[in-house]
């Protein structure tokens, strides 16, 4: 679900969906040092141990989890993932994951990656995400792909490599970074 990359003490957080609320969640509510802790889905990283983040990546994701646009069967996903012991709790869960009040907190430099034909995740939510973040004096850069679906799935070969161009470019490694593997967990 959520990657993180560990290089020479340097890390950098992202992935999708999911995966990508739990690690952006991790340098919003930990490395910005929120005021509030929370448990996502049994994430109980300490603070120590996230303070090496410096960046951040958000592929899809969305500012309030969209409940509603959810079928059935993401649904219970989200239920099981998140040890909920039924629809409903899943709902109180699902909408605790929300920036709201967030964004200004955010320290780290931001790449956001957007599909604007995401029915699920509205690059709408993306742009909120970057206004907010950018009038607090944050750093982010906003990356919207007009043929893009859910995720960018349908245009990988666009998207990672600019993803993780941008997170090496952020993390300053060699242009070669990739040939000397990482110690990625």
């Amino acid at each position: 679900l959520g990657q993180t990359i560990v290089i020479d003490n340097r890390a950098g957080a992202g992935g999708t969906i999911a995966g990508e609320a739990y690690a952006r969640s991790a340098v919003y509510f930990h490395v910005a040092q929120a005021t509030n802790h929370h448990d996502l889905a049994g994430l109980d990283s300490t603070k120590e141990e996230l303070a090496c983040y410096e960046k951040g990546v958000s592929i899809g994701g969305f500012y309030d989890w969209p409940w509603e646009r959810f079928r059935q069967a993401s649904r219970e996903e989200f239920a099981m993932v998140t040890h909920a012991k039924n629809l409903d709790e899943a709902e109180k869960i699902a909408r605790t994951f929300t920036l709201t009040g967030l964004m200004h907190k955010v320290k780290v430099p931001l790449l956001i990656v957007h599909s604007q034909g995401d029915v699920v995740c509205r690059h709408q939510e993306a742009k909120r995400m970057a206004h907010e973040a950018r009038a607090a004096g944050g750093s982010v850069t906003l990356a919207l792909y007009p043929e893009g679906n859910h995720v960018c799935d349908n245009i990988p070969y666009k998207v990672r490599p600019m993803m993780a161009d941008w997170m090496a470019r952020q993390l300053r490694l060699p242009a070669d970074w990739w040939r000397h593997g990482t110690n990625a967990r």
